[in-house]
């Protein structure tokens, strides 16, 4: 439904991948990125790192889950598969895959 939702797909499947591996995320997303305090998050990280040190900085529900989506990307090369604009994964620091 979202990618505050389907962030919890890349917990699942972190231990599976190796540091540098590939994850190619199918998550349709057709209603966007979701959670208000995720999204501004998301779209304002400069990089993935900034989203982990922002959390240890600040702790608030929904900035953890960008948070987790940061060390995901920290670690593996992320492909998502969804309805979402190209231009809005590649600002998520995402690689979009048809």
């Amino acid at each position: 439904m979202n990618l505050y939702q389907a962030q919890k797909t890349l917990d699942n499947v972190a231990g599976a991948v190796r540091d540098g591996g590939v994850v190619v995320l199918v998550a349709r997303c057709q209603k966007g990125l979701g959670n208000a305090v995720f999204e501004s998050w998301m779209r304002a990280a400069e990089s993935p790192g900034d989203l982990v040190r922002r959390i240890r900085r600040e702790l608030v529900l929904g900035g953890h889950k960008a948070a987790a989506v940061g060390a995901r990307l920290e670690r593996v090369n992320l492909y998502l598969v969804s309805d979402m604009p190209a231009d809005v994964v590649n600002d998520l620091h995402m690689t979009p895959f048809a």
